[in-house]
């Protein structure tokens, strides 16, 4: 609709055509179960409905919380237990002891405020956030 109020049409559809070849090559072969946490008090995630669940399957990853039919909603702790996730990613790491208590054995990752601008906000930036998750080059340690 943009390209269109813009006369910039053609420009568009290249765009679009360099950022589906570029995701389709930045898909991982090797599948992992993960849970995005947006925040952890009260745990909030993203659903079927959120462009990020998207982002992770396009990947070649799993959204745990694909199925859950909203945006960004609200899990409990048993819920995550039941879908034992491989990786979780979390935005913000305030108050994490308790999920890493929980999930000794499951790789807890942390987003930079740069990888969080990338994921967070769509547009463009897709294909390095689809980059991101392919990878899950992403730090082990909290950082703010």
């Amino acid at each position: 609709n943009i390209a269109r109020s813009t006369n910039s049409e053609k420009k568009a559809q290249n765009l679009i055509k360099d950022i589906n070849q570029k995701v389709e090559g930045y898909r991982t072969k090797k599948k992992k179960k993960i849970l995005y946490v947006v925040q952890t008090n009260p745990l909030v995630t993203v659903g079927s409905e959120s462009f990020i669940t998207d982002i992770i399957k396009k990947s070649g990853h799993i959204s745990t919380t694909s199925e859950i039919p909203y945006y960004y909603p609200s899990i409990t702790l048993e819920y995550v237990l039941e879908k034992n996730p491989d990786v979780i990613i979390i935005c913000f790491p305030a108050d994490v002891e308790k999920i890493k208590k929980l999930f000794p054995h499951t790789k807890i990752l942390y987003l930079s405020s740069k990888q969080r601008d990338i994921i967070n906000r769509s547009g463009p930036r897709v294909a390095e956030a689809v980059k991101l998750f392919s990878t899950l080059n992403f730090s082990e340690k909290p950082t703010h």
